[in-house]
């Protein structure tokens, strides 16, 4: 099987900004940027679609997929940052912030989830991914959880999830041979 982890464009909202399960919309680039990401996938004929339903990722599968051609699943949703959700950095308190970045992979954010707490969610996601026989997959979802979903599946330390390049429109492809999982390329 192969699997496309997409991360939505570019968003409406300052980069610094912990935005994770809010609703936030796509960016004024949203038209060129889906005709890159168009452009890097297969024909969408070829695909079997999912997507997170945030507007930001399930917009472009629509671009992708088609309108009603993609399933919505809520375990593909970004990291919950609870009592952080739309704040910045600077909004912070610098201890607070310091201290998670240092053990995000096990700490949570206030009233929010930590990494593994999403590894956990997205394990379910990937369990029953690979009892279909799907030949050609494409996910729509965020930074975060193509991370953590790249940590899961190779065996990488969660603490090291952030040291993975995830831009925006970023696509990684990856090839499932029903025992082990292969990297064919990061950010096509």
């Amino acid at each position: 099987m192969e699997i496309y982890f997409v991360r939505h464009t570019s968003v409406a909202v300052k980069q610094i900004t912990f935005y994770g399960h809010t609703d936030i919309d796509v960016s004024e680039k949203f038209d060129e940027e889906k005709q890159i990401v168009i452009s890097k996938l297969p024909p969408a004929s070829e695909l079997v679609a999912f997507s997170s339903p945030l507007q930001r990722c399930s917009k472009l599968a629509t671009a992708v997929m088609g309108e009603g051609n993609f399933t919505q699943d809520n375990r593909l949703k970004e990291l919950f940052f609870g009592d952080w959700e739309m704040k910045t950095w600077d909004e912070l308190p610098n201890q607070k912030a310091s201290e998670w970045m240092s053990n995000f992979a096990h700490d949570q954010t206030p009233n929010g989830e930590s990494f593994l707490e999403m590894q956990a969610r997205l394990a379910t996601f990937w369990q029953e991914l690979k009892t279909k026989n799907h030949e050609k997959v494409v996910v729509f979802s965020h930074a975060g959880t193509i991370r953590t979903f790249i940590c899961l599946i190779l065996s990488i330390p969660l603490q090291n999830a952030f040291q993975l390049s995830m831009p925006y429109g970023a696509i990684s492809k990856f090839t499932y041979d029903g025992k082990r999982m292969f990297l064919n390329n990061l950010n096509i």
